[in-house]
């Protein structure tokens, strides 16, 4: 089955407002990084017209040549000083080391696909990027599920203490891989892949009904993680089910 891409990224879609922020982020890399900076990249709903001040994520990622010990601990670090400083609910940073990059194919597709060159030179795929839906869906899902397992021993960890430090970041994580798991399911089923989170739903919704409730409500703590035990339970129940349901398709292989 070919594999119909509908992206909808676009640098025109990116918010003005916006824009300045890119460019700190941008010095920020160049500081850090200086001549091995090869690149700078937009991702997430900014780039899909999909974002809300006050409420969306900032995802800006770094290209790099010959990333160093400790660089990703610097990042961590000027990532918690900028909370707060713009109207962005979080501001998510990373550096990419080129030649590791250049081994995972799910990783190129990713930003090929979802994200937007702000600044340098754009990132040139060295793997053979999928051609059909099956082939899609089983990269993206061997990725999810190598990391499910760990998310959720995690969560599980963290249950008696849903107020301590990192339980909203690991929610978040953990809603969004489970979602992802769903949309690969859609992938396998259709052949067809967007980024767009409404007709994401509404694929998943027609293709599988079964999950279309859990996966709606998974939506809603990627950005409002619950606070309380009773809702950790609910999203667990929730992602479970999603979980269930990918493995009948046997998404692993």
């Amino acid at each position: 089955m070919d594999i119909m891409i509908d992206n909808p990224a676009s640098r025109d879609l990116v918010p003005l407002e916006l824009l300045p922020v890119i460019d700190h982020l941008t010095n920020i890399y160049t500081e850090i990084f200086g001549s091995r900076l090869q690149s700078v990249y937009l991702l997430g709903g900014a780039v899909r017209g999909e974002y809300q001040p006050g409420y969306s994520d900032l995802d800006v990622k770094a290209i790099v040549r010959d990333k160093e010990d400790g660089e990703k601990e610097k990042i961590s670090q000027i990532e918690k000083q900028l909370q707060g400083k713009f109207n962005i609910a979080k501001i998510e940073l990373d550096a990419y080391d080129l030649a590791k990059l250049n081994e995972r194919g799910w990783l190129q597709f990713y930003i090929l696909i979802d994200g937007i060159c702000m600044w340098g030179e754009p990132y040139e795929p060295t793997l053979p990027l999928p051609t059909s839906g099956e082939e899609l869906a089983k990269m993206l899902a061997s990725h999810i599920l190598k990391q499910y397992n760990r998310v959720y021993e995690m969560l599980e960890n963290m249950k008696s203490n849903p107020k301590g430090d990192g339980f909203d970041k690991w929610i978040r994580i953990y809603a969004k891989k489970t979602i992802r798991l769903g949309y690969t399911m859609v992938i396998l089923k259709t052949g067809r892949y967007t980024q767009n989170s409404k007709k994401m739903i509404e694929r998943i919704t027609k293709n599988f009904p079964e999950i279309a409730e859990s996966i709606a409500r998974l939506s809603q703590y990627t950005n409002n993680p619950p606070l309380d035990i009773e809702g950790f339970s609910s999203l667990v129940r929730d992602a479970e089910t999603v979980r269930e349901v990918a493995e009948k398709y046997d998404l692993k292989k």
